[in-house]
């Protein structure tokens, strides 16, 4: 029984993906994007354990510069010190011509978004000119 419920889910997750991957190939179109405006910070985190904000009891950004003191405080590793950039960006709507603007969060290639001017691509929607995907 626990074998069935394994296969379904990771059917499911394929065919997710699969739509995800039509609809990006479908409605969407690589264009040009730069970044207009960029944040940096830090979390700290391992397999076990986060650290947590008291006051919201979620995970705990803090300034970069401050995270190995707070990771020491706490009995972390200098390598459970994670970065995460929110970068704000433009681009050029294919649909209309029109400029566009986003923000998107991610802990992953944190250096390729963490500079203002910074081009990079995304997937903008072929018919809906606020509409875009990375």
């Amino acid at each position: 029984m626990g074998l069935k419920m394994y296969a379904g889910l990771a059917g499911v997750i394929a065919v997710g993906a699969a739509v995800s991957q039509a609809d990006k190939s479908m409605n969407h179109v690589s264009t040009d994007a730069v970044v207009t405006k960029a944040t940096v910070d830090c979390y700290i985190e391992n397999s076990q354990s986060k650290l947590i904000d008291k006051t919201t009891n979620e995970m705990a950004y803090l300034d970069c510069t401050l995270a190995p003191y707070a990771a020491s405080m706490h009995g972390y590793a200098e390598s459970d010190i994670h970065k995460r950039v929110h970068f704000e960006f433009a681009y050029t709507s294919p649909a209309d011509g029109s400029r566009q603007t986003g923000e998107h969060t991610t802990s992953s290639g944190v250096e390729r978004y963490d500079e203002q001017g910074e081009p990079f691509t995304i997937y903008a929607h072929k018919s809906e000119p606020s509409r875009n995907r990375f």
